[in-house]
């Protein structure tokens, strides 16, 4: 070769490879004033550039390795360049080839820095200074202090600038900086190191962040494709929500392992905007979304059908301020699920389901929100898991569209607040109770069909627990006027520390069945006007205990069913209260009771009827008999009545009080039938009906009172009928004294017989007899055990059915066994045809009404018509009498 002066050019030929070859080199040499002067070019077309081998330089005649100056723009054309000694340059700029630096430090000056578009970097301990560009980038143990840009890379105990990756990133043992910007394509890897900026993965590729690494995200964005966070490392977004699931494909979040943390500050997780998305934390892991707009966002496929998923397990925990749950109108889907024990998720502010989300807790896990909202969709909490409510907000099941809560397994909740089930006109809330140590314990109160349709069941072992609000009100059911709502007990109990209300303004419906139980304060069925509130109870051991009076159909409608050995107690009860109300209560079957521990009212101003039929119903006291409104009692088929105390009977609207077929009623000493202007009538009537009055026992029947002993009925107590009363024991028993003081005694309304086992009294009022025919049945016979004393009033014989009896006809009216007094009294016989001649036969014992021929004459008094009794000596006589024309005719018994 030969040699030119110094300063001027060198141009080199040789082989590369055994191929021919020549290359120009413009470059300035080190020596002399021509440093630092106009930049050159250093063109590598082919083959290798290493300064080790291949390249030289001839300064002041002398040969030495040589690189480029910082003035020279280096372009490679497909050759490969290694570096072995510090080098700056300009620029280098490669479509091919790869760019290699041993230990070495390699500086770009200018801003286009090194671009290799279309080979691969590979530098190990060295430094690279100025903009880095790679379509392959592989570093150990480097530091690159400008920006770097790679399609791949593969980074390893370095030190990065601002990087961007567009398809895969492998990272360990690095500290790259926190504005970098990484689009994830492919598999990639990041392990103990901290990296910062924004991320993006793509086209189904994944990253792995492992080894304690350190993320700090400005945006996070997994559009398809899958992210995990394992090995103690901590991922940070800030500024932006980290958004999953935004192009087709499916789209992962997996925070895993202890200390694993997923942290978002003052931004949200967004899952399913376009695409299926999942987001699972487990084995220790933790999320927590904070400050303002942390939020979780599950659901958000409004305008793509997705599926949005995010699993809380195996000890993970996840945090943030509020939690959405929603499915969408076109079908999309969501769900929260965390189990097992020592998971948990919570909310700082509200749980929202909405639109068809699920929300799952299982396995000893923890969902704890400050306010808990279910506008439609479907929560679980399920084998031992918990439910904690914080806050004394509302909880509402059902504010817009159907909603249900369901706590199984032993699956329980807690709440301050109250608990509200069918919150809108259109909507429908849900909360199911089952299984033993499965438990709704709240301080609230609990409304069932607030506006919407509400339904509350609690089966099998579980429970129901509610406080109660500042006016008592614990329980509510059909609460608004639009409001409908049940309660089912079935197996389980529900413990109300209040009062309940079951019609409160809507339709009400409690149901006790199979060993249900309910304990609550004082309750009303049929609250206010137009509502309606039914309760029924059923099966041994279901049990409804009121601690307060129980009220059925205060202004609305109520009724109450006990049966199949059910059971209800309560102090004071009232059936049918207010004027316009209407109350029902039935006890039937064998075993049903109803306990009242103090007074009994059936009807107060309104409409009321009690129906006991085999079952038994007690009092301490009783009052039936509205103001207004009819009241019916009906004691049948062997069902019992037992009041302890006084019974009031009649009000100023229609009363009826009936028992029949064996029925029983047992009251205290005292009882009153009418008097308190409206029709009263009490009737016992069959074989083994009766009514007993304990003690003494005094019945009064007073105005418009009437006692009906019929058929075999019976009747204990001592009897007085004032003005305006009717005692008719056509076929019946009286066992007891009966005095009449102005009012009607009759052996029938049709023609019986009546027993008095007693005396018998009369000083005012009517005794009436009725003769339709000859036979035992046809006629009236008034039987007193004891004493007959008639000192006043009228006796009166009222012939019907068309019979007319004929001469030597005679019929026994009244037998004391004790004897007869009467005087002052009068006689009047109805209903004979003119001209007939009857016989008024006055005896020690009774008297008796006999006919003979019109026209005879009256035979003289028989030795059997003389009689002394008593103090009086009164003379007993027979007396004949022809009837004139007319309806009746009175004469006088002294």
């Amino acid at each position: 070769m030969a040699r030119r002066g110094r300063g001027t050019p060198l141009i080199r030929w040789g082989t590369v490879g055994g191929a021919a070859w020549h290359r120009t080199l413009v470059f300035l040499l080190l020596s002399g004033s021509a440093s630092g002067q106009n930049l050159a070019n250093w063109n590598t077309t082919a083959g290798n550039w290493n300064t080790a081998a291949n390249w030289d330089c001839v300064i002041n005649g002398v040969s030495s390795h040589c690189v480029p100056g910082a003035g020279f723009n280096v372009i490679n054309i497909g050759g490969d360049i290694t570096l072995d000694t510090d080098a700056t340059v300009a620029t280098i700029s490669g479509t091919g080839g790869s760019l290699t630096l041993n230990n070495r430090a390699l500086t770009a000056t200018d801003p286009l820095g090194i671009q290799m578009t279309g080979g691969i970097v590979t530098a190990s301990g060295s430094v690279i200074t100025g903009f880095l560009l790679a379509n392959t980038l592989q570093l150990a143990a480097t530091t690159a202090t400008g920006s770097v840009q790679a399609f791949n890379a593969n980074i390893t105990g370095s030190t990065v600038g601002p990087l961007t990756v567009a398809n895969q990133l492998t990272a360990a043992n690095s500290n790259i900086a926190p504005n970098s910007n990484l689009a994830i394509n492919s598999f990639s890897a990041i392990s103990n190191s901290t990296i910062g900026g924004q991320f993006n993965i793509n086209s189904g590729a994944s990253l792995t962040v492992d080894n304690g690494s350190i993320i700090n995200a400005t945006q996070t964005t997994i559009a398809s494709g899958s992210l995990t966070l394992q090995g103690g490392s901590t991922w940070t977004a800030t500024s932006a929500p980290v958004l999953v699931g935004l192009s087709p494909g499916s789209s992962a979040i997996d925070v895993t392992g202890n200390g694993s943390t997923l942290n978002l500050t003052n931004t949200a997780l967004e899952l399913g905007q376009i695409a299926n998305s999942t987001v699972i934390v487990e084995h220790g892991g933790s999320m927590a979304a904070s400050g303002s707009g942390g939020n979780f966002l599950i659901g958000l496929g409004a305008a793509f059908l997705t599926d949005s998923k995010m699993f809380v397990n195996s000890g993970g925990v996840a945090s943030a301020n509020n939690i959405t749950v929603s499915g969408s109108s076109i079908g999309s889907t969501a769900l929260l699920s965390v189990s097992d024990s020592g998971s948990s998720v919570t909310a700082a502010g509200q749980l929202l389901v909405a639109s068809g989300g699920v929300v799952n807790a299982a396995n000893q896990s923890n969902l704890v929100a400050d306010s808990f909202r279910i506008q439609s969709g479907i929560v679980t909490i399920d084998s031992d898991a918990t439910l904690k409510i914080v806050s004394d907000t509302a909880v509402l099941v059902g504010s817009a569209g159907a909603g249900t809560l369901t706590l199984q397994g032993g699956g329980t909740a807690t709440a301050s607040g109250e608990l509200v089930l069918g919150t809108s006109s259109t909507s429908t809330g849900t909360l199911n109770i089952t299984d033993f140590g499965s438990k709704w314990n709240g301080t609230g109160k609990v409304s069932v069909g607030e506006n919407g349709a509400g339904f509350l069941s609690v089966r099998n072992g579980g429970a129901l627990v509610t406080g109660a609000d500042a006016s008592g009100l614990s329980g509510s059911i059909g609460t608004q006027s639009t409001g409908t709502g049940t309660v089912t007990l079935q197996g389980g109990d529900w413990k109300a520390n209040g009062t309940l209300q079951i019609g409160a303004a809507g339709s009400g419906t409690l149901q006790l069945l199979q060993a249900g139980t309910v304990e609550s304060g004082s309750a009303v069925i049929g609250v206010n006007a137009g509502s309606s509130g039914n309760v029924s109870v059923s099966g041994v051991a279901s049990q409804w205990t009121v601690s307060g009076n129980l009220t059925v159909g205060s202004n609305g409608s109520g009724s109450l069913a006990i049966s199949n050995a059910g059971l209800v107690t309560n102090t004071n009860a009232v059936i049918g209260d207010k004027a316009g109300s209407s109350g029902s209560v039935t006890v039937i079957g064998l075993g049903s009771a109803w306990q009242n521990s103090g007074i009994l009212t059936v009807g107060g101003d309104g409409a009321a009827s009690l129906t006991i039929d085999s079952g038994t119903v007690t009092a301490g006291g009783a009052s039936m008999g509205s103001n207004f409104a009819p009241v019916q009692v009906t004691v049948t088929n062997h069902g019992t009545l037992s009041v302890l105390g006084d019974v009031s009977i009649g009000g100023a609207g229609p009363t009826t009080l009936t028992i029949e077929n064996g029925g029983t009623f047992d009251s205290g000493e005292n009882a009153t039938i009418g008097g308190a202007g409206g029709d009263t009538t009490v009737t016992v009537t069959g074989t083994d009906s009766s009514w007993t009055l304990n003690g003494t026992g005094n019945l009064t029947i007073d105005d418009k009172g009437s006692l009906l002993v019929t058929d075999g009925g019976t009747v204990t107590s001592s009897i007085t009928v004032d003005t305006g009363g009717l005692l008719n024991g056509q076929g019946g028993n009286i066992v007891g004294s009966v005095f009449n003081s102005g009012g009607t005694i009759t052996p029938g309304d049709a023609t019986g017989v009546m027993t008095i086992t007693g005396n018998y009294t009369q000083s005012s009022g009517l005794l009436l007899f009725e003769i339709d025919g000859l036979g035992p049945a046809q006629y009236d016979r008034l039987l007193i055990s004891g004493l007959a004393n008639i000192t006043g009033g009228a006796v009166d014989v009222q012939f019907g059915n068309g019979f007319v009896p004929a001469a030597g006809q005679s019929f026994d009216l009244l037998a004391a066994t004790l004897g007869l007094t009467v005087g002052n009294v009068s006689f009047d016989v109805i209903g004979l045809p003119s001209d007939l001649q009857f016989t008024e036969t006055v005896g020690a014992n009774g008297f008796e009404l006999s006919f003979g021929p019109a026209g005879a004459s009256a035979p003289e008094p028989g030795s059997a018509a003389l009689f002394v009794l008593g103090v009086l000596a009164m003379l007993a006589r027979r007396k004949a009498v022809t009837r004139p024309s007319g309806d009746s005719y009175k004469t006088a018994l002294y």
